[in-house]
């Protein structure tokens, strides 16, 4: 029928809607907040090494609250000891580095 042509031919979406672009659709998903809250024990340690800067990284996380059984044990190196949650030295140290660059980009 006549309808149907002009429907087809219209371009517009059968649904009714108008087709959205991905940067309008980026647009409306950002939030008021900026996400996440994160671990309160990560928040804690931020916020001592930053507080005092000579504070090491280890004795940072360790006041936040996270608790790494092997340490200090001999013949295991510090990186690889896991804490409660089988989660590295390591990896707890990098998440701290990168959590203080953010807050001190967000000072600035």
């Amino acid at each position: 029928t006549k309808a149907q042509k002009k429907r087809k031919g219209s371009g517009s979406n059968l649904a009714g809607g108008c087709k959205k672009t991905k940067a309008k659709k980026k647009a409306e998903k950002k939030k008021p907040h900026p996400g996440r809250i994160g671990d309160p024990r990560m928040n804690l340690a931020v916020q001592t090494k930053l507080n005092d800067s000579n504070v090491s990284l280890v004795d940072a996380l360790l006041a936040g609250g996270f608790v790494f059984p092997d340490l200090g044990k001999p013949g295991i190196k510090q990186g690889t000891v896991k804490d409660t949650d089988n989660v590295t030295v390591y990896q707890r140290r990098n998440q701290l580095l990168r959590r203080m660059r953010l807050a001190k980009e967000k000072e600035e």
